[in-house]
């Protein structure tokens, strides 16, 4: 899937209706709140069965210049366990999130209207990869995504499959150059940081998170409820 599209999509969106408004996309400008388009299943035999969201989160994140002060954009992939679907049933879950946005935008109420965002990642030391996280708010944490603690498919009616149950740091893995490999050993350290413990003999080109299919159970948020970005 190329992201392209959706990052011109969103840059000539916001100048547009900041040109209409007479405003700017900036910190006395028009407020944004842009919905995060869900990662689902395409119905055309000749495209992959399942879009790459993180590419797509990336390309949209860029496109309306995510978590400025008057633009930000809301994550949805943990509303939904049906990737056939592009439009997740769950509206009042993600209407609420955007309401959260648009009055701290607006009218300054709260201080955290979106999940953790990543800032930077260490290399540095062998067989570990340090994530940094900005707008982490009072901590990270990850949601246990088991029958008896989550329930966050079934305002669609999608139980969640058994082989799904996580009750750890889910959702990572490091892409070599050559393939995806899955992170199934993380920890949280300090406040705002996400140590991945690399497999034996994998050497990382880069780290992703909620690639592909990953993104059913990704489930790290911040301590005020919003998924990471």
């Amino acid at each position: 899937v190329d992201p392209t599209p959706h990052k011109l999509g969103y840059d000539v969106l916001v100048d547009s209706w900041s040109k209409v408004f007479n405003s700017e996309a900036t910190v006395d400008g028009l407020p944004l709140v842009a919905i995060q388009i869900h990662a689902a299943a395409s119905s055309n035999p000749n495209v992959p069965k399942l879009n790459t969201a993180n590419e797509l989160n990336a390309a949209m994140r860029e496109g309306v210049k995510v978590l400025t002060s008057k633009v930000t954009l809301v994550q949805l992939y943990d509303l939904s366990v049906d990737i056939t679907n592009n439009h997740p049933q769950n509206k009042p879950a993600l209407g609420a999130r955007a309401a959260v946005a648009a009055l701290n935008m607006v009218y300054g109420q709260g201080s955290v209207w979106s999940g953790p965002v990543l800032e930077s990642a260490d290399y540095s030391i062998a067989g570990q990869i340090t994530l940094t996280f900005n707008n982490v708010g009072t901590g990270l944490k990850y949601i246990q995504l088991t029958e008896e603690a989550n329930k966050r498919y079934e305002p669609e009616g999608f139980p969640m499959p058994t082989d799904m149950y996580v009750d750890a740091i889910n959702g990572f893995s490091v892409w070599t150059g050559t393939e995806y490999v899955d992170i199934t050993n993380a920890a949280f350290v300090g406040h705002n940081q996400i140590v991945l413990i690399l497999p034996e003999g994998v050497v990382p080109a880069g780290v992703s998170y909620g690639h592909s299919l990953d993104i059913l159970t990704a489930n790290v948020f911040n301590e005020e409820g919003f998924p990471a970005v």
